[in-house]
């Protein structure tokens, strides 16, 4: 037999602090709660009469847990007919954890009774006792400044840190950064049919 119930939740908020800028959370979780029954009876292959655990029954129960957080500040401005600057700086979040308990037993003497006889049988040692957790936490910055649509630098910082590791392996650090010029809006450049988007692209990052 097996019983499950899982519950789904979402969210998300978009909020104009001011006309140029906004904050934003979004948000999810998904937890699982889980029970397995299994019971041999003595006209079955696992609990035959005849074999070592004859009668036998389990109950094991899981629990897993699953959230995620995205909280971000944005920043959005036009300075006059030629300057765009958008600045995002945030955080993430995420957790998941995993139980398992329960027990087993062998022998159970009065098999009428089924699962609810369980505890009068051997109780199979030792029970079933499982927890993990781990966390994965980022903060996260870009910033992206355009002139005239012809001139664009942008610049990424991301720091990870995990659970799972220890010490130095801990966190990672991840910057990054571009700069383009789009040579085909200039006014010196004619606009023909044959070119119509030309980009050139110089761009640094670090990866993990």
């Amino acid at each position: 037999k097996n019983i499950r119930n899982n519950i789904i939740a979402n969210v998300y908020i978009n909020y104009n602090i001011t006309k140029d800028l906004l904050f934003t959370v979004r948000g999810s979780a998904n937890n699982t709660y889980q029970i397995v029954q299994s019971f041999n009876g003595s006209n079955t292959q696992s609990g035959s009469p005849i074999g070592s655990n004859q009668v036998n029954g389990s109950v094991v129960n899981y629990r897993n847990e699953w959230y995620d957080n995205t909280n971000l500040l944005t920043y959005n401005k036009n300075f006059g007919r030629q300057h765009h600057l958008n600045v995002v700086i945030g955080t993430e979040v995420q957790k998941n954890q995993t139980q398992a308990w329960g027990y087993s037993s062998k022998q159970i003497p009065v098999e009428g009774m089924g699962l609810g006889g369980i505890a009068t049988g051997t109780i199979n040692i030792p029970p079933t006792g499982t927890l993990s957790s781990n966390t994965a936490v980022s903060g996260i910055g870009s910033l992206s400044y355009n002139f005239g649509e012809r001139y664009y630098l942008t610049g990424n910082f991301r720091a990870d840190g995990s659970s799972k590791f220890i010490g130095d392996n801990r966190w990672g650090y991840f910057p990054s950064g571009a700069f383009k010029w789009k040579f085909t809006n200039e006014k010196f450049i004619p606009k023909n049919d044959i070119l119509t988007d030309g980009n050139i692209r110089v761009s640094y990052g670090v990866t993990g």
